[in-house]
């Protein structure tokens, strides 16, 4: 009896892992910072022709940066926006903007 239970619930959470990842890989969002990133690694002048990047290398800049992404303003008006933030909190000088 007890080795049906524990099938039962292997079952279930196998079945609903599938189910998030499925979810997971068609409900994504496009990062537009790995694009970016991406950009400028085919425009590099400094990169030869023939070189090839690491691929692992590629993928772990790009978990690194991804949660950074969020805290980019995406326009100018939410540059503004942050602008006003900063200055609310009192950094008031032009560098504290960038």
């Amino acid at each position: 009896m007890t080795s049906v239970l524990a099938l039962t619930i292997l079952t279930f959470l196998l079945v609903a892992v599938l189910v998030f990842y499925l979810m997971y890989l068609l409900l994504r969002t496009k990062n537009p910072l790995a694009d970016r990133l991406a950009d400028l690694e085919h425009t590099n002048p400094m990169r030869s022709h023939g070189e090839a990047g690491e691929p692992s290398q590629e993928r772990s800049v790009e978990k690194v940066f991804e949660p950074l992404s969020n805290l980019v303003p995406k326009s100018p008006q939410e540059v503004s926006a942050t602008a006003k933030k900063l200055m609310s909190a009192g950094f008031r000088s032009s560098s504290a903007v960038t």
